[in-house]
């Protein structure tokens, strides 16, 4: 009677815990759909024009480069992964600023007025060419239909290293 009782004790634990798990796995896996909505959701703006006081400056593995040149990223086509720096000055501290490359969005960051950050690019961002990055801050969060800070800077991708100069 006891190894009867000791087995239905050890049943019921391994049964609870087997519940609590997939629990759990339930509540990540709504998480994660809730985070691809919202991904979604944040779409590029239509018909933005630079706007506000905002600045921004691209570094790549290559050089820094001012404001008015493209700057080149070199990519080991083996790799594919490549990051980019930002660079941003004069942006809103109480909002939240939007990256872009080729108006996909990537992220979202809370920023301070001088800020910088890399940005991931990989698949199709990664193709050989002249590509945009965007930052967008909007002056509602909410709605996303005002903007109050806009700029876009330019680089290329060569394919080659970075001692292939």
């Amino acid at each position: 009677m006891n190894k009867y009782l000791v087995g239905i004790g050890i049943a019921c634990l391994l049964l609870s815990t087997g519940c609590s798990s997939s629990k759990e796995d339930m509540v990540k896996q709504e998480i994660n759909k809730q985070e691809d909505r919202e991904m979604k959701e944040i779409t590029f703006p239509k018909g933005v024009k630079e706007t506000g006081e905002a600045s921004m400056q691209l570094i790549t593995n290559s050089e820094k480069k001012e404001e008015n040149q493209i700057p080149i990223l070199k990519v080991d086509p083996k790799f594919n992964l490549a990051q980019i720096q930002l660079e941003l000055k004069g942006l809103n501290e109480n909002e939240t600023a939007y990256i872009y490359v080729d108006k996909q969005f990537i992220t979202k960051e809370e920023v301070t007025k001088v800020f910088s950050t890399f940005v991931n690019l990989e698949g199709e961002l990664l193709k050989a060419g002249e590509h945009t990055v965007s930052i967008v801050q909007f002056k509602d969060e909410k709605s996303r239909k005002e903007i109050r800070n806009y700029k876009e800077a330019k680089f290329k991708i060569e394919q080659g290293t970075v001692e292939d100069k």
